[in-house]
């Protein structure tokens, strides 16, 4: 008899290490932290934001990530790689993390799980909440925000 399988439609827990910073960003309960230097400290998006700093892929960026950050008029623009851009994002230290191009839900539930516990949302381009449990496992594009 086959087990039935079911998904949290919604991440619940993130652990993301950033080995060359020696950095590590996680949820605790309903809060997000990030421990540096051995000092935990709890972390929250920007107050002020203002859709001003995007943070975007070191290795994936595309022609639809230009355009959009041209249609929005975002001026500055950090590389960034992997699933820090959740963590900056998280603390407060940019306000938009657009991807455009494909991730799996393995790629971003641990960073949207931190960046939702620290005030922020990730987002379908229709406003709608980024879930999991596809059957492909693979995300459309999304917009993770402070």
């Amino acid at each position: 008899m086959a087990t039935k399988i079911s998904f949290c439609p919604n991440p619940t827990f993130g652990l993301i290490h950033v080995p060359a910073k020696k950095f590590s960003y996680y949820t605790k309960g309903d809060q997000s932290y990030s421990l540096k230097h051995n000092k935990e400290k709890k972390i929250f998006v920007s107050k002020k934001y203002n859709n001003k700093v995007a943070l975007v892929s070191n290795s994936h960026r595309t022609e639809e990530t230009d355009t959009y950050l041209k249609k929005n008029k975002i001026n500055k623009v950090s590389k960034v790689g992997s699933s820090f851009k959740f963590c900056l994002i998280a603390e407060g230290e940019g306000d938009l993390y657009p991807r455009f191009g494909r991730t799996m839900e393995w790629d971003t539930a641990a960073g949207q799980a931190i960046v939702e516990a620290a005030g922020g949302k990730v987002e379908l381009l229709n406003g709608e909440k980024l879930t999991y449990g596809k059957k492909d496992f693979i995300n459309p594009s999304f917009l993770c925000k402070g």
